[in-house]
């Protein structure tokens, strides 16, 4: 009762409700209303316990879902694309059946007019989005999604393009996996956030269509954000990247080319303008890299960066 007068005392009438998606937020929140109330530590300690449980079985909920990615994609560095063919097993052990799978494609946030991104940066009162011409805004020309050999419908959720909702031609049963095959070619954008390309350096982050977070509370579909982060589900990624060969790479989770390895050892030491020497840049080459258990994979690919290396004893 104590601690209910006291948050009460320092809100604003109503009824709170506490979703997954904001529960670290108003966590915060009330951390900061419990610190400035008179009740005892002991009944601090027991309101913040009580609400960190809350969170760690909103969390448990979400990571029940899961989400493995198998991809392989081609950079185009003539016209900063790159084309992509991607597996995705979805596994579904959300208590409930679905007929449908959301996806964000956040990629298309920089072409778009009207999108939470453009509302956020002029509400810093930053015109970086302004600076880019329609060449340079990026975004998906192509995408398709099919299950075996059918096609599958899918509609985009809000103006910006940011959010697929894919209609699935079976439902997936509780317990149950789905395999879906998707091709793309993403048209890179100039680098104005994160991800992008600047000239012929490469900063891949967002770079595939990645199906969004199921939990308890329903599907989290944030939309791109200068100031925000997401909220994915765990899973493996088995990632095949084939471009110019006097390109180095470096990526999430751990690169199985052994003649990489060897390659990337004879730069060792080496300075910037000494970096071109691998092989004529009309050879392609092909880098792998498996990640396991983690929630997302990124990828920067330049020709000048300097390779060096260390060992930690831990």
């Amino acid at each position: 009762d104590k601690c209910n007068k006291a948050i009460k005392s320092n809100i604003k009438p109503g009824v709170i409700f506490i979703t997954a998606n904001l529960a670290v937020i108003w966590r915060l929140k009330i951390q900061m209303l419990i610190i400035k109330s008179e009740i005892t530590f002991i009944a601090k300690l027991v309101v913040l316990f009580t609400l960190d449980l809350f969170l760690a079985y909103s969390k448990v909920a979400a990571q029940h879902q899961r989400s493995d990615y198998i991809i392989s994609c081609t950079l185009n560095d003539a016209e900063h694309q790159l084309s992509a063919g991607m597996k995705i097993t979805y596994h579904n052990k959300s208590g409930r059946k679905l007929s449908e799978l959301k996806l964000h494609t956040w990629m298309n946030a920089f072409k778009a007019k009207k999108s939470d991104y453009v509302k956020q940066l002029t509400l810093l009162g930053d015109a970086r989005k302004y600076s880019l011409n329609k060449k340079d805004q990026g975004g998906y020309s192509k995408l398709e999604f099919r299950i075996h050999d059918k096609k599958l419908a899918y509609q985009f959720e809000n103006e910006s393009k940011e959010l697929i909702s894919l209609a699935l031609n079976m439902p997936v049963e509780n317990g149950d996996s789905v395999i879906l095959y998707c091709d793309y070619i993403l048209d890179i954008p100039k680098n104005i956030s994160r991800g992008g390309h600047l000239n012929k350096s490469y900063q891949m982050t967002q770079w595939y269509p990645k199906i969004a977070l199921l939990d308890s509370t329903g599907w989290n579909t944030m939309n791109y954000l200068e100031i925000g982060e997401y909220f994915n589900d765990f899973g493996n990624y088995e990632v095949t990247i084939s471009l110019s060969s006097d390109y180095k790479i470096a990526a999430t989770g751990t690169k199985t080319n052994k003649a990489e390895y060897d390659f990337l050892d004879t730069l060792l030491g080496n300075k910037r303008d000494t970096l071109h020497s691998r092989h004529q840049s009309s050879t392609f080459n092909e880098v792998h890299f498996s990640a396991k258990n983690v929630v997302d994979f990124a990828w920067f690919a330049d020709k000048e960066f300097i390779v060096d290396h260390d060992t930690l004893l831990l």
